[in-house]
């Protein structure tokens, strides 16, 4: 009858979001782990380059360090944090772990690392276009002196927008039958 239908119907729809709600809680705690992460890292580079800050060659160093360097470690630290949990035989991040969430591929098997890199790279590359337009524009006005005018401000927001409209898009479901399966 239509009412055991729409009840079928309903109660699909409330597991949908509990478990999307789980999926939400695990990457917000895997995002604050990760931070943490890099957090340590910066406080860390900080402390060595006050303590190098008397030499100025090496204080020289340090900075070239902090913006070719870093960047690069931080990179690093979000992909290894995916791959080591994720193409581990837990198969999953300690955000997934906690609310019994796991990773496969299509068939069910266990994914490998390199598959892992090649999903966070591409569910990040927006947020990675937002700090690159902003870098950009950073260091022009560093160059130049220009300061932040209203053409400018907008084009940064809009670029915002984009950027995490885009990252939001990228980590929904597709369609039913692939529940599990986010859009990379």
């Amino acid at each position: 009858s239509k009412s055991d239908s729409s009840s079928v119907h309903d109660q699909e729809k409330q597991a949908m979001r509990a478990y999307m709600t789980k999926r939400l809680v695990a990457k917000t705690i895997d995002v604050i782990i990760v931070a943490s992460m890099l957090g340590l890292e910066l406080f860390s580079f900080f402390g060595l380059a006050k303590a190098f800050l008397p030499i100025p060659g090496a204080a020289y160093l340090m900075l070239q360090f902090f913006y070719v360097g870093m960047p690069i470690i931080a990179v690093l630290t979000v992909l290894g944090y995916q791959a080591a949990f994720e193409a581990s035989p837990v198969q999953a991040t300690l955000g997934k772990f906690w609310l019994n969430l796991y990773v496969t591929n299509g068939d069910g098997e266990n994914v490998r690392a390199e598959q892992v890199v090649f999903k966070t790279v591409l569910s990040l590359l927006p947020i990675l276009a937002l700090v690159g337009v902003y870098s950009y524009f950073y260091n022009t006005s560093l160059k130049y002196g220009m300061h932040l005018d209203a053409p400018t401000a907008s084009v940064l927001a809009m670029t915002a927008l984009g950027c995490i409209a885009t990252f939001a898009a990228l980590h929904i479901l597709l369609r039913k039958e692939k529940k599990r399966q986010t859009v990379p």
